[in-house]
């Protein structure tokens, strides 16, 4: 049996020369996906694809649609929305995340990041900035965040933060330093040049000196 969306939900894509970026927004608050679906409406490149309320929904339309960019809220509730980019990640779903909340404690964003998304907004954020973000996510970028967020956080890159990660070496520190960046095991190889399988090699390895059995616990 086909996939069948309600009428609200799914929306005939714009043709433009080029294919815009396909995005579905997920949104627990009605007059939130409104706004969204407003302004994309206005912009050429981006294309809203469906809308989605809760996190079953959600995974359903990034699973059978496969947009290019998944907005998604923290308020599904949060712990929904935890659940949604993890098993999304775990699916190795081409999908790409980008949270846009109005949550800003930092345990909040490491938990995201380490579940696999590229981005973190607060949705004070202005609409130019929420749509160049999406651009940013849809290019393949990874670590994008709102200026605020930059501004006092101590992001998993810095230096310092591996360099106190006791009992690792020089190679599995790098390889956590990615792991907190979202990346997958492929783009950990690329970026290291490294082979796949010497990349789970090293993340077995941390894993065991860490005593965690998963990216979230390592990464925090």
């Amino acid at each position: 049996m086909g996939l069948r969306l309600p009428e609200s939900s799914l929306y005939k894509l714009t043709m433009y020369p080029d294919e815009p970026i396909r995005v579905v927004v997920a949104d627990f608050h009605p007059i939130v996906r409104i706004g969204v679906r407003c302004l994309l409406k206005q912009t050429a490149d981006l294309s809203l694809l469906a809308e989605a309320a809760n996190a079953e929904e959600t995974v359903r339309l990034a699973e059978n649609l496969e947009p290019h960019v998944l907005l998604l809220s923290m308020n599904l509730p949060v712990t929904e929305s935890l659940k949604v980019a993890e098993r999304l990640h775990g699916a190795a779903s081409p999908v790409r995340i980008l949270v846009w909340s109005a949550l800003e404690e930092e345990h909040y964003i490491f938990e995201m990041f380490a579940r696999g998304i590229s981005g973190y907004l607060t949705k004070v954020e202005p609409p130019e900035r929420l749509l160049s973000s999406l651009r940013r996510v849809d290019s393949g970028e990874v670590g994008v965040l709102s200026a605020r967020i930059a501004a006092r956080l101590r992001p998993p890159q810095a230096p310092e933060f591996v360099s106190q990660v006791s009992g690792l070496s020089r190679r599995e520190r790098e390889v956590l330093l990615l792991l907190a960046q979202g990346y997958d095991y492929e783009h950990i190889a690329e970026r290291l040049y490294l082979s796949p399988k010497t990349v789970k090699n090293h993340i077995t390895n941390l894993y065991d000196k860490l005593e965690v059995r998963k990216r979230a616990e390592a990464v925090a």
